[in-house]
């Protein structure tokens, strides 16, 4: 979560339980071998609270969660509260950037790179 940012227990529990269910699903490869059998590479997920229109950048996995009160948008497509949707590229892959807008309600969105 970012630093310097209050968050409410809401949504730090939102948080948490983003990670976990991305963790679990195998969607965060937290340490992997660099395929030439050199030194594993270790990845950090970032979170961030979004109320606002964006793209997220070239990822190797994206999970967005609406924890506001209204729907907001992700590619394109409505969200409504308390939904999630979550992609983690293949092995040697990259997700590329996606647009979305959390005008009016509030968006989690937890990435790897």
């Amino acid at each position: 979560m970012a630093l310097g940012v209050t968050y409410t227990q809401q949504q730090y529990n939102a948080a948490v339980a983003v990670a976990d269910a991305f963790k679990n699903s195998g969607g965060i490869p937290v340490t992997g071998d660099t395929g030439g059998g050199g030194t594993p590479v270790s990845r950090t997920p970032t979170i961030q609270s979004v109320t606002d229109a964006g793209t997220i950048g070239t990822s190797l996995a994206i999970a967005i969660k609406n924890i506001g009160s209204a729907a907001g948008l992700v590619g394109g497509v409505s969200i409504g509260p308390d939904t999630m949707v979550s992609w983690a590229a293949s092995e040697n892959e990259t997700l590329t950037g996606i647009n979305y807008d959390a005008t009016g309600t509030t968006f989690l969105i937890t990435r790897v790179v």
